[in-house]
């Protein structure tokens, strides 16, 4: 989008018209100033520009062409890993459109901030890591980004802190299995 100044030169009186409704135009001391917002379509576009005289059979035409919207997303990563203990981890976004995420699992939560979006994980208490992806994208656009995020499965260490030791009154530790009620 944006303004063009057009000089105009006439011994008469004339009116302006235009041929499409996002086409304004203001009248200046030197002639006009033709307006147009941004394209918001994927699709050039065209209109006609007309400064006419009621009195007289002239007119002149000025064709007004706009350039296709072109979208586009960067992200700043497309790959995110988790340890197995909870975490979160930004990744910026730029886009010159409105866009939608979606995550692929249920395990993996995201937020939008000033920059783009937070991507979170809860605790992961199994063996084996896991995989998920968030799609950030524009159907109408039909212009996509996906981020890969896998998590981790326990080390040994911190499989070894979630099991449960039991120990006597003197110190010796029980095996659970062991036990004999009383």
């Amino acid at each position: 989008g944006g303004e063009q100044n057009i000089a105009v030169a006439a011994n008469f009186e004339y009116k302006i018209s235009t041929s499409a409704d996002w086409v304004s135009y203001k009248k200046t001391e030197k002639g006009l100033t033709i307006i147009v917002p941004n394209n918001k379509e994927v699709e050039e576009r065209s209109a006609v520009v007309t400064i006419s005289s009621e009195n007289y059979k002239i007119s002149k035409t000025i064709k007004v062409a706009q350039g296709a919207f072109v979208p586009e997303i960067t992200i700043d990563t497309e790959i995110i890993e988790f340890a197995a203990k909870s975490g979160a981890k930004d990744v910026a976004i730029t886009a010159n459109f409105e866009y939608e995420v979606s995550t692929s699992a249920s395990w993996v939560t995201y937020s939008k901030n000033q920059n783009g979006i937070t991507v979170s994980v809860p605790n992961y208490k199994e063996v084996d890591e896991r995989r998920a992806e968030i799609t950030i994208a524009n159907k109408n656009y039909n212009i996509s980004k996906t981020i890969k995020v896998t998590q981790g499965a326990f080390t040994e260490e911190e499989y070894a802190e979630q099991i449960l030791v039991y120990t006597s009154s003197d110190g010796m530790v029980i095996n659970p299995k062991d036990a004999f009620c009383f």
